[in-house]
């Protein structure tokens, strides 16, 4: 069975903390993360993707948006992809979680997944798949990951922000 490919993303530019008085989940993406979301639909068109996979705030999912749109596919919200939200947990945890997310997006139906998460997460996700010594997950940024049968992660590759020079 040959790899499957994840398309990890950080949400897009959001609303900061300080500005929103509202739930975190529902903190929104300002006019320029809408930009960065469109540039992520250019950047998936004619990969095919059959899964959209967001973490239940409403800046990951409307990061996912426009593409989903775009390919015709559902969006749907994964529990597993939730950020932290200041959670006290212990890191051994916290890496588990990220396994099972890898698993769970290893198990569906066959071709491309992208999945939107966030900043506090997908360091561990990369540090569970073995990916050391990265670049900063930027918001609206992309890892390329090669998934085999059970999750693991057999190539890592940082796209960077698609638009950016």
């Amino acid at each position: 069975m040959a790899d499957r490919v994840l398309y990890m993303v950080r949400h897009a530019v959001a609303l900061g903390r300080e500005q929103w008085a509202g739930s975190d989940r529902a903190r929104p993406l300002t006019g320029r993360g809408w930009g960065q979301a469109v540039q992520l639909m250019e950047y998936l068109d004619g990969r095919s993707v059959q899964h959209f996979l967001t973490s239940p705030a409403v800046r990951c999912r409307d990061t996912l948006v426009p593409a989903a749109h775009r390919q015709g596919a559902e969006l749907r919200d994964e529990d597993l992809l939730a950020d932290f939200g200041g959670e006290d947990l212990v890191e051994s945890v916290l890496r588990s979680r990220m396994r099972r997310a890898l698993r769970v997006i290893a198990q569906l139906d066959p071709g491309p997944v992208v999945a939107c998460s966030h900043g506090d997460t997908i360091p561990l996700l990369l540090a569970e798949a073995g990916v050391n010594g990265h670049p900063p997950c930027a918001k609206g940024s992309v890892w390329e990951l090669h998934l085999g049968a059970r999750g693991d992660v057999t190539a890592a590759t940082y796209r960077g922000r698609p638009g950016d020079p």
